[in-house]
């Protein structure tokens, strides 16, 4: 990890993220309302450990769009717990 930013844009469910709008991640950030009750994230963001677990804890409610290797780590996780929890 590193103090430098990079450009984060994910699609949360509207309903999990809404606080987004009115509290944003920081100055940067733009949203857009998306069809079928989705929120649009664009912001500059610092490469923490502590971001990508805020990120985490909306499981299935947010979808990395960018930058690449963050949403190929957040795809490595997901194949990880789908092995754990396959019945």
């Amino acid at each position: 990890f590193s103090d430098k930013l990079y450009t984060f844009e994910a699609i949360f469910d509207r309903t999990m993220a809404f606080h987004l709008i009115e509290t944003p991640l920081n100055s940067s950030q733009k949203h857009k309302e998306l069809p079928d009750n989705k929120l649009l994230i664009q912001a500059r963001v610092p490469d923490t450990l502590q971001f990508e677990q805020w990120l985490m804890s909306f499981g299935s409610d947010v979808e990395i769009l960018k930058p690449k290797k963050l949403r190929d780590k957040f795809k490595k996780i997901s194949r990880k717990l789908n092995q754990i929890y396959k019945d």
